[in-house]
């Protein structure tokens, strides 16, 4: 059965799509556009996921954490919320989808 709520649009300005498992009964969904999405789990149902996916795209935002440069143009750190290593061309974190702040990093 279809849940009722619908995915907000990524941060990106793409679209959440919501997707599930070939072999399990679990949900998860997807930008469009950057491709980010929620940890799928056995245990989300469709309407969990979207859920999961509408409060991560709040207005939440994340400061960067140990901030390493690997070269003159990639750094990497860590989200300020969940702890996920990211890549300084992410605009929000694939793990918990907080918005991610590189201020103070340049």
């Amino acid at each position: 059965m279809r849940s009722e709520s619908k995915p907000v649009r990524c941060g990106c300005g793409g679209e959440g799509v919501v997707r599930k498992g070939q072999t399990a009964e679990c949900w998860w969904v997807e930008c469009s556009k950057c491709e980010i999405s929620t940890m799928w789990k056995l245990r989300y149902s469709e309407s969990e996921a979207i859920e999961a996916w509408n409060t991560a795209m709040g207005e939440r935002t994340a400061k960067v954490e140990k901030v390493t440069r690997v070269s003159s143009v990639i750094r990497t750190g860590r989200c300020g919320d969940c702890g996920y290593d990211v890549i300084d061309s992410y605009k929000h974190c694939p793990n918990c989808g907080a918005k991610l702040d590189w201020s103070g990093h340049e």
